[in-house]
């Protein structure tokens, strides 16, 4: 899957994240978020519409954010 860039704020600082789409071995997506070229996590968007951060450790508001942006790209 071809990646992505957005601008999320991480730990209160605007900052671009690269994303790239992958899927569990089921099909569901998630999605790798890395910043400068170093991964910071990995999330997926929960059935509830919640934003999980299945690795790394980022803030939830930082996982939010990051969700919020990857919804204006995919809808």
């Amino acid at each position: 899957m071809p990646s992505f860039e957005i601008e999320a704020i991480i730990n209160g600082i605007p900052q671009k994240v690269t994303v790239k789409t992958e899927e569990t071995t089921d099909g569901v997506p998630y999605y790798v978020c890395s910043i400068a070229g170093e991964q910071v996590s990995e999330i997926r968007n929960d059935i509830d519409d919640t934003w999980l951060q299945l690795w790394g450790n980022l803030d939830k508001q930082s996982v939010k954010s990051i969700g919020e942006e990857i919804e204006k790209v995919h809808h």
